[in-house]
């Protein structure tokens, strides 16, 4: 098939590279910027069978008519006026995307009306799928819950909701504390109004494998100075060639102890 004036958005999209929720959105959405710089004659070229999360944010940041479809399993094609977007830094996150995606989420919350308010304790946890993460999980998960529950945590699985509804459900819940596990549900942060971030203080589940504040995840903590504590946890070690995805275990008396500092300091 023959194409004019084409910006190319192809990417891997294996469980750890573009198909990956954190990767996606830190990494691949970075070869896009050009595209924002160019000729308004040009248009998008994105393959036909993105994942629904992949589908849902490009069509967030560009109208659907700069957009074309590209089936690359069936048709071979040639385009004269070629663009490729290319990385601009893997480590950080460019501040012109980081604006982008914090519009998004302040047009969310002005179209809803929704006005933040600063009361209760939320546990963002992780729904165990088929993803790059599926074997990093909590194995004393049930007992920390339940220490959560008497401290009338509510708990939250972003994989519940559609981009909207994410920024709006949390919100709703007027969080004043959250704890989150490290991974990739920490990438919806980049979408939550930094003046929000800023209110609300983040005790962060870490673990020995990972090491949250070494990884480029810690990029949107830092670029929202966000106030926060790390509670590093055993890791348990069953695959030594993945490194960072394998099982922990919270110690709940460390977590009891910074909950009572933050209590205390609050």
């Amino acid at each position: 098939k023959k194409l004019n004036n084409l910006y190319i958005f192809i990417f891997n999209r294996g469980k750890q590279s573009g198909g990956n929720f954190f990767h996606f959105h830190f990494h691949y959405l970075q070869r896009l910027l050009g595209f924002f710089m160019i000729n308004n004659d040009v248009k998008l070229g994105i393959p036909l069978n993105m994942l629904d999360f992949q589908k849902n944010i490009i069509h967030k940041l560009i109208p659907e008519d700069k957009i074309i479809n590209l089936d690359i399993y069936r048709y071979n094609y040639k385009i004269t006026n070629c663009y490729v977007g290319n990385y601009i830094d893997i480590d950080t996150i460019p501040t012109f995307l980081l604006d982008k995606y914090q519009l998004l989420g302040y047009e969310v919350l002005i179209k809803k009306s929704i006005t933040p308010k600063f009361v209760n304790n939320i546990f963002i946890a992780r729904r165990i799928k088929d993803n790059a993460g599926a074997s990093r999980c909590i194995i004393n998960n049930n007992e920390f819950v339940k220490s959560l529950w008497y401290k009338k945590f509510k708990l939250f699985y972003f994989e519940d909701y559609e981009f909207d509804d994410k920024i709006i459900k949390l919100i709703s819940l007027s969080p004043k504390l959250i704890v989150i596990e490290n991974g990739s549900g920490l990438t919806n942060l980049l979408f939550l109004p930094k003046e929000i971030l800023q209110n609300i203080y983040f005790i962060i589940l870490d673990q020995e494998n990972w090491q949250i504040s070494k990884s480029r995840i810690y990029d949107i903590i830092l670029k929202f100075n966000i106030k926060h504590e790390i509670l590093t946890c055993k890791s348990i070690t069953n695959n030594v060639n993945d490194i960072q995805n394998n099982p922990f275990e919270i110690n709940i008396e460390d977590f009891e102890n910074l909950y009572n500092n933050y209590i205390i300091s609050a």
